[in-house]
């Protein structure tokens, strides 16, 4: 069962008719792609990489590689840390004060 919608691939396929001759067209592709399905579903790597000429593997390297590209439906909430409080507490202790204020740290 597809879970990307027949208007949400016709949108797809024009993103990638636009872009498939620029040079560096993968990154914008899947900014827009992102943007229009709210993650990277797995469904759209092979269209991707048909129209690119690139194999389904080099596609979703770049997909894992880039950590704001997301692979699966992202959750309600998205927690991020910066490097400089993670180096100052350990993974227990941002879990602990992360519980008590219901609140992100950080950026």
């Amino acid at each position: 069962m597809s879970t990307i919608s027949g208007t949400d691939i016709h949108k797809i396929h024009d993103q990638l008719e636009y872009h498939k001759t620029q040079p560096g067209a993968l990154l914008p592709i899947l900014h827009e792609a992102q943007e229009e399905l709210i993650y990277l579903s797995p469904e759209i790597v092979p269209m991707i990489a048909t129209t690119l000429n690139q194999s389904n593997t080099e596609i979703h390297g770049v997909i894992s590689f880039y950590q704001h590209f997301l692979d699966h439906k992202p959750g309600l909430n998205k927690v991020q840390y910066t490097a400089s409080i993670c180096r100052v507490l350990s993974g227990d202790e941002l879990f602990r004060v992360r519980t008590r204020h219901q609140t992100a740290i950080g950026c």
